[in-house]
């Protein structure tokens, strides 16, 4: 990518990475709260993970 010192084309690619971590973590959450759920275990996850989908 070439250099640029536009703030607004720093702008539009912050928000297209932003955009992918965003939907990478989704995935990640939505994983995590699979294993979780099919774990045999007596706690409440929110409790100690936060609200994870």
């Amino acid at each position: 990518m070439a250099e640029s010192t536009d703030p607004e084309v720093a702008h539009r690619h912050l928000e297209g990475v932003e955009a992918v971590m965003e939907t990478h973590f989704k995935y990640e959450e939505k994983q995590l709260g699979a294993v979780l759920d099919g774990m045999d275990a007596d706690f409440d996850r929110t409790e100690i993970f936060g609200p994870i989908s």
